[in-house]
């Protein structure tokens, strides 16, 4: 049983990696958007106000990820949530006016990321209720929103520039 908590902060780690950390790297995508004009504005503050809508939601939303993670269950959650987070990515990479930006990244990517952040480190903690290690296990599946920031901002920047 301790190896299927060692899993459950492998998939948590996964996880924040690919979802929170990908919502934090927008400043690069925010940058090439705006250099390109592709939607119609020079503005980084109205741009940038989807990742803020984003954020707002991501956050806020950690109420109804709670109550669905109860109801549904975890891995439920955060599936759905990885759904349609990507979703929201994958529509906002074709948005052409601010408008489509801030429903594709800002509402959906959003309360998708919502369903994936709070859950995970709630999980590891259920998994090592009672049992040592518990903070370094949940430090390590936190740190994967961090890895994953840093390493997708680089993925990014570098598939942006050589394009």
């Amino acid at each position: 049983i301790m190896q299927r908590r060692w899993i459950a902060v492998g998939g948590a780690f996964v996880s924040l990696f690919m979802g929170p950390g990908v919502h934090y790297a927008f400043g690069i995508m925010q940058a090439e958007l705006i250099e390109r004009r592709a939607l119609g504005t020079s503005s980084r503050a109205v741009v940038g106000g989807a990742a803020s809508v984003s954020t707002g939601l991501m956050l806020l939303g950690a109420y109804i990820s709670g109550f669905f993670q109860d109801y549904f269950g975890t891995r439920r959650t955060v599936m759905i949530g990885a759904m349609t987070a990507s979703i929201g990515l994958a529509t906002s990479a074709a948005a052409r006016e601010v408008w489509h930006l801030y429903i594709s990244y800002g509402l959906l990517a959003g309360v998708g990321h919502s369903l994936q952040f709070p859950p995970c480190p709630v999980a590891v903690a259920r998994y090592f209720e009672g049992f040592s290690r518990a903070g370094l296990a949940s430090g390590i599946a936190t740190s994967g929103s961090g890895f994953g920031a840093i390493f997708l901002a680089l993925v990014l920047h570098f598939v942006i520039s050589y394009q």
